[in-house]
């Protein structure tokens, strides 16, 4: 089995907005202790606790981000299958 390593490398300032607003994947990173390089110029942002207006912000953000992905990727999906469908059907009553 291969092990495949790959480098992320994002600015310091991204991290620690993300770490403030408590996102799940650097604040897992943090969590768990994950730091392969740390130059020692920078220390990582705490979470702060978010108003809930700032949380609904962040939430909207998000469902609008996955909500397009998602009826993309639907649309994709129809397109595909009702093709594999037009083009199957017809066989599938002409079997013997």
């Amino acid at each position: 089995m291969e092990i495949v390593v790959q480098t992320l490398v994002v600015p310091i300032h991204v991290v620690n907005k993300a770490l403030e607003e408590n996102q799940y994947f650097y604040s897992d990173i943090k969590k768990g202790g994950i730091k392969l390089f740390n130059s020692g110029r920078y220390d990582f942002a705490s979470f702060k606790g978010l108003s809930p207006t700032c949380r609904k912000e962040i939430a909207e953000a998000d469902f609008e981000e996955w909500y397009s992905a998602a009826t993309e990727f639907y649309a994709g999906f129809n397109s595909v299958f009702l093709k594999a469908i037009c083009y199957e059907l017809p066989l599938c009553f002409n079997s013997p």
